[in-house]
């Protein structure tokens, strides 16, 4: 089998079918489709046994709510396909994703495709595409350095590619953890210049809605252990990685300065990362010393000035 499509589903009956349809009415139809019921309190798990009776390439898991991470390691445990596709369960694909993952790996032996996309706003949309020209290691820096976005749904990746690798369980952003250092073992990536997947923004249940504290907290534990990973691979994009790694860290501050919800562990563990960049100069250099001084009234009224917090 060439693609096993996996798709774990939360509190998405409103969408769920949409994205089902989407996938099933591929031109090429050489896949399965893993559904994981990850206990959602809707009428999910009953639409997706559903299409497992109409359909035979559909496969269904349940298991109560564990997170997005153990429902997608566990349908990767039983995935039969050469390469893994991922699709949320709000979202929607192109008919012809497939077919033109499959040319391209035809075509170029590749272990990772990257492929556009279109992002669907309550006010607007936008399409990313991602420019063609550049060699398999300059796309790893560029993963590793977060120039694009490191999310498993506009990326097939070869299925042996996982192998002792898995989603981090029970934290958000599992993908910025894992996908940099994932594909960094692929011999050949290519990327497709077409937008092929459709990106649902409109979801009230979505992580992305969820930006406090804590969230932003996992996402600088996240670009932390990308600059670890560039510093350990001697990577081009250590420089990069480092600034993304301060400004989401004075991005969690401010946010905790709000909120309170990071409570004194990781707060603590922010300052100690901050207290180790000495070399550090400049405007980056001011809000350092702005947090391990606890000024809290010069970064509060900053937040607000720059929209950082919805007040």
């Amino acid at each position: 089998m060439r693609f096993s499509v996996i798709t774990p589903v939360y509190k998405a009956e409103k969408y769920l079918r949409n994205c089902i349809e989407s996938i099933l009415k591929q031109t090429f139809t050489d896949f399965e489709l893993i559904l994981v019921n990850d206990g959602s309190p809707d009428n999910c798990g009953l639409i997706c046994d559903e299409y497992a009776l109409k359909d035979n390439r559909v496969k269904v898991l349940h298991q109560s709510n564990m997170g997005v991470s153990i429902a997608r390691n566990n349908a990767i445990d039983v995935s039969n396909g050469e390469y893994l596709v991922f699709v949320d369960a709000d979202d929607l694909v192109r008919n012809n994703l497939l077919e033109e993952l499959n040319l391209c790996i035809s075509n170029n032996g590749c272990d990772v495709v990257i492929y556009g996309y279109d992002i669907e706003r309550k006010t607007k949309k936008e399409q990313v595409i991602f420019l063609e020209g550049y060699d398999t290691e300059e796309i790893k820096e560029i993963l590793v350095g977060d120039y694009w976005d490191n999310m498993p749904w506009n990326k097939c990746i070869k299925r042996n590619l996982f192998k002792g690798y898995k989603f981090e369980e029970g934290i958000c952003y599992e993908d910025y953890f894992l996908l940099p250092s994932l594909i960094f073992n692929a011999k050949k990536i290519n990327i497709i210049q077409k937008s092929l997947y459709i990106y649902n923004c409109v979801n009230e249940h979505s992580i992305t809605k969820k930006q406090d504290s804590l969230h932003r907290w996992f996402k600088w534990n996240a670009k932390k252990h990308n600059e670890y990973f560039a510093k350990l691979n001697s990577l081009k994009c250590l420089r990069i990685c480092e600034k993304n790694t301060i400004a989401e860290a004075r991005r969690c501050m401010f946010e905790h300065y709000f909120d309170n919800k990071l409570g004194e562990d990781r707060i603590r563990e922010i300052k100690f990362y901050l207290e180790n960049k000495n070399h550090i100069r400049g405007k980056d250099r001011f809000w350092i010393d702005r947090i391990l001084n606890d000024d809290i009234f010069v970064c509060k009224l900053y937040a607000i000035l720059k929209g950082y917090h919805r007040c």
